[in-house]
């Protein structure tokens, strides 16, 4: 279960009935995902950082799964130390890596 982490707990749930009808204004409100399994940590901007073991090879479960595009990337994403993003580009079969300045790709077989 997500352990969510909200700036702003005290006053919505201050003064809020459950058994109200009415529904609070949750505009403005920032919630973040810290922790959804270990080795896993989102965050509020769905950036997603994964891993600490080592994925048996006759793993069923346990597989990253990662984003597909139609085509060659061409935004520069955010830079997280120590982690690069990658992409699955279905319409030419490549995998993307950012290295830091530049898109790189491999052919899949």
């Amino acid at each position: 279960m997500p352990q969510i982490k909200n700036r702003k707990t005290r006053r919505l749930s201050k003064g809020f009935n459950s058994s109200e009808t009415s529904t609070p204004n949750l505009s403005g409100l920032k919630t973040e995902v810290d922790t959804l399994q270990d080795g896993v940590v989102v965050d509020a901007n769905k950036n997603t950082q994964v891993g600490d073991t080592d994925l048996l090879t006759t793993a069923t479960d346990g597989f990253l799964y990662i984003p597909q595009i139609a085509g060659t990337p061409s935004g520069v994403p955010t830079i997280k130390t120590g982690y690069s993003p990658l992409a699955f580009d279905e319409a030419n079969d490549k995998l993307w890596i950012y290295n830091g300045t530049a898109w790189k790709s491999t052919t899949l077989a």
